[in-house]
This record gives structure tokens, sequence and C-alpha cells, in this order.
């Protein structure tokens, strides 16, 4: 029976007789073998952005191109005798600036401008491809959402003349793979913690510039239809000059890690583990979040009255650094990060309310937070206030405000305090003259707070509400003197505040304090009888002086208690901080086209303004709808 598989033998042809040599006979064994056995490729590991030069070094030669051995000679040389295992992968471009303006970053090595820029991007590549920041890259831009929309679009608005040139747009691409780290859509843009997510997801310092120059781009060019649909319906958000890690010790970078390596696992009470992992960008903020915490610390001051008397000053010299989060440090850069919370650069207050409630799950998962330390800060007034803002108006504010609109009575009360408070301190002066003597060291104190509560409350009704930390920093003196008292130009009471006190970075116009108020009466008498009852009324340069510190304004925990006991005392027990929802709440109900109105005077974006006082908005529309009902019933009858 004839072999049909061969070709030959089925064709009824005798098979050649063929001579192979033992060579070949060889080779066609290994390749029988590797067709029968393939060998798997090896997948390159992927480093971290700590990783040392010289690791980097070590995957290159092994996974990099072949060109990878002359390029980390030049860099050992560039080093100019820095190791490689003293330097790690994320400080580069630190180390290597970009070329600007044709000018060498680095003149003083061996290196001509056009070299240094072929070797810099060489060595930044293969950084990037061991990093996976590459393959990172690639699946991002991948994705089909609202920024792979928004880049055709602008790519649509570039051709045949369009009104876009496409290099320009490039910051937009690096915003989108930044943005799609932070799960933000273009639409996403002025949510209140868009700034913190943003930076939680930089990883250069390269990307902070180009999420400036993006914004700066979507601002100038958001008003065209196909990219305005895409983009927030208000003005997109002022960008503060966001921070790297650089700044930290390693040794606190490696703890931050570390920690929140293990509370990247929620807990699972059903099934008893850790195995549910949060999202890497939730593991982003907790890390923004925590380096937020360290890099204040050191700019906390002394505070003997809240027992807080050894401020950190050198982070490298710690040697317990798991003791830089007990209480009295958290506390210590909660009040720091207020002071500065208006200023330009910083955090926002929501940003900080969610920086610190990350804090407090890191914390917990690590089982570093005790239930007196969680307590303390969740119940503390900033974070409370910061969840107000956050979350929209918690609904015990909300129930003030509408007693405040609705009680005839409560509205006199909030419109006259200045008046009411200055009223009783008055009193209380006159019945001492009255009695011939001088004020007992317990009116002295009642009639200080009284007065400073006046005073301050002239300033928001009379004036605008500004914050409290602005109202407390009011300067009657000095090189940035923002309170002016009347003279021969000016004929009232004004204040300003600077592009530093200021989160639209700008210098606001003078705020007079209106006569028709009493504002201008209440400062008089406040200035005239009040503030020199303060020990250091004479030197002090601000308007509102420490009972304590010669060179201090007024402590915002005094002030706080006065203030609180002041207005209860007036019938209508509030924080100073309701001055913002009261006047916010009059001036909407009266109508709430007067949105841009309520926002400026707060200091607000009409999104937030928008957010808290909706249900104004609403009741009115309500009733409007029931007048139109009854009016289309009337008309029915008749």
């Amino acid at each position: 029976m004839k072999d049909t598989s061969d070709p030959v033998i089925a064709a009824g042809t005798a098979p050649r007789k063929k001579t192979i040599s033992f060579a070949a006979l060889r080779a066609a064994q290994t390749y029988d073998q590797a067709a029968i056995m393939p060998t798997l490729p090896t997948e390159p590991p992927v480093l971290t952005p700590d990783a040392t030069l010289q690791e980097l070094k070590d995957w290159a030669a092994r996974y990099g191109d072949k060109n990878s051995k002359q390029y980390f000679s030049k860099l050992l040389a560039n080093l100019c005798g820095t190791s490689l295992d003293s330097t790690c992968i994320r400080e580069l471009e630190e180390l290597f600036p970009k070329v600007r303006r044709g000018q060498h970053p680095r003149p003083d090595l061996d290196q001509s401008l056009t070299a240094y820029i072929k070797w810099r991007e060489n060595i930044l590549r293969a950084a990037k491809k061991a990093t996976g920041a590459v393959a990172a890259k690639k699946a991002l831009r991948a994705q089909q959402d609202g920024w792979s929309d928004l880049l055709d679009e602008i790519k649509l608005q570039s051709k045949d003349g369009g009104p876009i040139h496409g290099a320009s747009a490039s910051p937009v691409t690096t915003l989108s793979d930044i943005s799609r780290r932070a799960e933000l859509q273009p639409w996403d843009l002025d949510s209140d913690d868009a700034v913190a997510r943003l930076e939680a997801a930089v990883q250069s310092s390269n990307d902070r510039k180009a999420i400036r120059r993006a914004f700066k781009f979507l601002g100038k060019y958001g008003s065209l239809p196909g990219i305005k649909r895409l983009l927030p319906r208000k003005s997109l958000p002022e960008i503060p000059a966001l921070r790297g890690p650089h700044d930290l010790p390693n040794s606190i970078l490696e703890l931050i890690e570390r920690l929140i390596l293990k509370a990247g696992f929620k807990n699972d009470e059903v099934m008893k583990n850790d195995n549910k992992k949060v999202s890497d960008a939730t593991i982003a903020c907790y890390r923004a979040a925590m380096r937020h915490h360290f890099r204040t610390l050191t700019t906390c001051p002394a505070d003997l009255a809240r027992r807080y008397p050894n401020p950190v000053r050198d982070l490298t010299q710690v040697n317990d650094i798991e003791g830089l989060l007990d209480l009295s440090h958290l506390a210590a850069t909660i009040r720091q990060t207020e002071q500065v919370d208006d200023n330009r650069g910083t955090i926002s207050h929501v940003s900080a309310y969610q920086y610190y409630s990350d804090i407090l799950v890191v914390l917990s998962r690590n089982d570093l937070l005790p239930d007196a330390t969680f307590k303390a800060i969740k119940e503390c007034r900033y974070m409370e206030e910061g969840r107000d803002l956050a979350e929209g108006m918690r609904p015990h504010i909300r129930i003030w405000c509408e007693a405040l609109l609705k009680n005839p009575e409560k509205t006199r009360i909030f419109e006259g305090m200045h008046m009411i408070l200055m009223g009783k301190a008055k009193a209380i002066i006159a019945r001492a003259k009255a009695e011939g003597r001088d004020l007992t060291p317990k009116e002295m104190r009642k009639v200080r707070a009284l007065g400073t509560a006046a005073a301050t409350s002239a300033i928001e009704y009379t004036g605008r509400p500004i914050r409290l930390m602005n109202a407390l920093g009011l300067r009657m003196s000095g090189a940035k003197q923002n309170f002016f008292v009347p003279d021969a130009s000016e004929f009232d009471y004004r204040f300003k505040l600077f592009k530093d006190e200021t989160k639209s970075k700008k210098d606001e116009a003078s705020t007079s304090l209106r006569k028709e108020g009493g504002g201008h009466t209440v400062m008089a008498w406040y200035l005239k009888e009040i503030r020199p009852l303060f020990p250091h009324a004479k030197t002090s340069k601000f308007l509102f002086p420490s009972v304590e510190t010669k060179s201090q304004s007024l402590d915002k925990r005094t002030f706080d208690c006065w203030f609180q006991r002041a207005s209860a005392e007036a019938g209508l027990p509030m924080t100073f901080h309701m001055w913002r929802h009261g006047m916010a709440s009059i001036i909407l109900s009266l109508g709430f086209e007067n949105l841009q109105i309520a926002a400026d005077m707060l200091g607000n974006t009409p999104a937030v303004c928008a957010k808290n006082y909706a249900w104004i908005d609403q009741e009115k529309l309500f009733r409007t709808g029931q007048d139109l009902i009854i009016k289309h019933a009337n008309r029915s009858k008749s």
C-alpha cells in the first residue's frame, strides 16, 4: 500500500535519495525543538520614579536600545561625580532642564547644545519606558471619552485656515493625560476638588507648567461652539502654582508610600479580608494629602497658647517620623492651612477638607489614628466649614438662613448687629462712669469683646462679608496697610485686600463702610473707645490687635469665643462665618439674577453660590408656578 501522505509516492514515482550533512541535520533538529518549545519573551519589569539611576542603567542595558551604553556613560559624566545610586529617576528633569529660547540650561557640561538636546531626549525616553510611562500614555490616549472628543474638535478647528494653530494645543494633550489619571473629564474642570486632583496626578514639573498653559488655551478658545460644549458652563478656575514632592526628604517619601500602600486596600467586613483595592486616582489623592501635611509642617509657627511650643524646622533631623502624624502636628498644619488658604498658590478650603479627610483614612487603615485624634479633627470648625463648601450647604445652615429670611425680627437683628453690640458695650462703660469708677477686669474683657464684635460686624454688613482671617488681618500702618481712616482726601473708612490675600491673584478695589448702614459710626467709636483698651494698641499695626502678643493680630480662637457670645446676647446666635451665608441669602432672595453680585461680594465663583443657595430660587419658582395655577383657575371660573 502506497503512502499517499507523500506527494511524490502518491504520484507513482520513486522518491529521490538525498544526501544530508551532519551540520544540516543538527540545524534541522534545533529548528524542530524551537518549533516545539518556543522561548517565551520576558516581560520587562516596571521601575518606580524613586528607583535609582543605577537601576535605570541596568534596566536599559537589558531591555533598552543598542545605544543605551553610550548615553548612560555620558550621564555618569554629566552627574559630575555624583553616584548613580544616590540619584533617583524623578530627579532627571530637574538636573537636566529643557532648553528654552535656544539657551543651554547646563553650560557647565562638556556638551554642545545640539548634543545635549539629543542626549537628554534619549535618557528621558529610557526613563519613561522603564517606569511604564510610555505604555500608560498609549493606553490613556487610546480611550474614547470627553478628552478624545475635545482633542478631535481642536484638531478640526486647526485645519483649513481654522482659528487654532495646531502646535499651540499640545498642552491640552498633556492636560488630557493628567486629567484621565485624575479621573476628570473636560466638563469636570470647574469642580471644587479639580485642582487638588490634578496636583495629585502630576508626575513632573513639566506637567504642572502644561496644566497652566492648557487652561490659558481653553480660556482663549473655549467660546468656539464645538469646544464650548465639552467644557464647564462656568469659567475655568484659577490654577495655583502646583508643587511637587521634591522638597521632602526620602525618608518622608518612603513613609508616605508605605502608608498609602496599606491604605490602598479596603477592609471587606463580609469576607474578612483586605483585598478590595481603591482606584489609582484615590491613591494619588492620598499621596498628595500626606505630602501637603509634611510640607506645611515646616511653616507652622510656635503657638504656646495651643501647646505647640516646638515647631518642626528640619524634617531631615526628625528620628520619629510617624510621630509627625500625631494630633499636635496635624492640628498645627490645619491651622496653618487655614491661615493662608486665601493666598495665591495655596490650596482652597474645600481641597484642605478633602486632604485631611484622606489623611484620616490613611492613618486609620495603618492603625495610627486614636479615637481622640479622629474626633478632634472631624469636629473642628475648619473641617466642618470645609465640608459645607464641599457638599453644599448643610441642613442646619439652610434652616438658619431660611429662618433669617422668614423672621423679620431675626432679619432686624442681623442687619443691626453692629449697632446692637455697640449699644451693649456703651451701656457697660456708661454704668462705670455713672458710678465714678474704672472698668473692672471682667467689664474690660466684656467691653473689648462686644466692641470688637461690633466693629467686625460693621465691616461685614456695611462693607462686604470678607473671610475672618482677612478681617483680623486688616492693617492700619506699614508697607502693606490695607485699612484706611477718613482724611482730607477720603471721607470714608475703607479697606482693601492685596493679591496675596485673595484667590483671584489680583489686588481688589477698596471697599468703603457705608454711612447709611451705620458702619462709619461704629468704626469711629471702636477706634476712639475700644481699641485703646488693648495692651498693644499704640504699637500694633493691626486694626484688631492681639491681647497677648505684641506683633500679632487678635487670635482667631479668642475672637470666635467673643463673637459667638456677643451674637447670642444680641438675640441671634451665630458664628462669624454665618455673615457670609446670611448676606448671600438676603442678596439672592431679592432676585436670583443677583448671583454674580453675591459671588463677587463673597469672593466665590457663581457656581459655588448657585450650588449653596439654589433652594432660594427653587422656592420662588414653586411660588411662581402656584400663582400661575391659581391665576388660571380664577380665569376659568370667570
